[in-house]
């Protein structure tokens, strides 16, 4: 009966130590909060087509966007968010972006833009195909900059 009782005791013992431990579960939404800066964030997800006739042919650009205060766009439409530079030449391409968020609030957004380029130039004589990296940013209503990106090298046919 002794040893009866020594068991169940050092069985309850040890049930209590593994009930003590950390919990692993891998449903824990926590883990993956992080802080989000109020300086925009954008990644290239995708350029089609990379091989264009000039003149013609429109280049499509998916960017993913992210904010901490969401204060990316503005209603007024001759304020430009989002740029394009061509490597080729000096030229800057300005896109208007209406408000993403409601007015007057600072929430986290995060998205996706799709933005055409359309009919791409040729700069030189026009009889050969040239290549273009077009660099593309964004900047929200405090001004603030985001990270620049590179598209990937496209040719621009005659």
């Amino acid at each position: 009966m002794k040893n009866l009782f020594l068991c169940f005791t050092l069985f309850c013992f040890t049930a209590f130590l593994l009930s003590c431990g950390k919990d692993n579960d891998t449903n824990d939404t926590d883990k993956d909060i992080r802080p989000v800066s109020d300086t925009p964030y954008i990644e290239l997800i995708d350029v089609q087509p990379t091989n264009v006739k000039a003149f013609e042919d429109s280049i499509v650009f998916t960017i993913y966007y992210l904010d901490g205060n969401g204060d990316i766009g503005t209603s007024d439409a001759d304020v430009n968010s989002l740029f394009l530079k061509d490597s080729r030449g000096a030229f800057e391409i300005g896109y208007h972006i209406p408000p993403l968020s409601p007015k007057n609030s600072s929430i986290t957004i995060e998205g996706h833009f799709k933005i055409t380029l359309q009919n791409t130039i040729l700069f030189g004589d026009g009889e050969s195909a040239e290549k273009a990296v077009f660099e593309i940013y964004l900047v929200d209503k405090a001004g603030l900059k985001s990270n620049v990106l590179h598209s990937p090298e496209i040719t621009v046919n005659p």
